[in-house]
């Protein structure tokens, strides 16, 4: 029934709400920002920075960036050093398809994402990445931690690198328009 399988998809989202960010617990950071507010910044970015990129799918980026992190419902937010112990993308992979049956389109999605070929899924990844970096900045202006590991990533749009620059020049200004 299509009640029952909507419900067991917002109790995952709603999961997502409790969720803290593993790097910034692991930082030191007591209140670290909660998955579904990661995916929101995902989802804003991709928003405003798909009509700059020649290829994107909006629609189709916008539904991927909704999902990209759902399996952490389920197994948490593992940090990439996590990979040196269990194989993440097979394990998200298996996490999606159990709690994805009846929604092969976003199944998909997910998989698309997760093998990170098209312009879609890059331009999620890079809003991913910037994402975190946007919140490490903020966590390092407000001296909650050493943020410094968060650093140093690459995008595959310089898009990417001239909004960090100018989110790190704007962030903590009093007069922002």
């Amino acid at each position: 029934m299509i009640h029952e399988d909507i419900a067991r998809l917002l109790i995952h989202s709603e999961n997502l709400t409790e969720i803290p960010r593993t790097g910034y617990v692991l930082e030191g950071v007591a209140d670290a920002e909660k998955v579904s507010s990661h995916c929101f910044g995902v989802i804003f970015l991709v928003m405003l920075i798909s009509k700059h990129i020649d290829g994107v799918d909006e629609s189709k980026a916008l539904k991927m960036a909704v999902i990209h992190d759902l399996p952490e419902s389920v197994i948490g937010d593992l940090t990439p050093s996590a990979s040196n112990f269990l194989d993440k993308k097979s394990i998200e992979k298996k996490v999606a398809s159990d709690i994805l049956p009846n929604h092969e389109d976003l199944l998909e999605l997910f998989l698309e994402y997760q093998k990170n070929e098209t312009a879609d899924a890059k331009l999620v990844h890079d809003a991913d990445k910037l994402q975190m970096m946007i919140r490490a900045n903020r966590y390092k202006r407000q001296k909650k931690g050493d943020m410094d590991r968060f650093y140093g990533v690459k995008f595959h749009y310089s898009i990417f690198n001239d909004i960090l620059s100018s989110f790190i020049n704007l962030d903590g200004e009093k007069n922002i328009k």
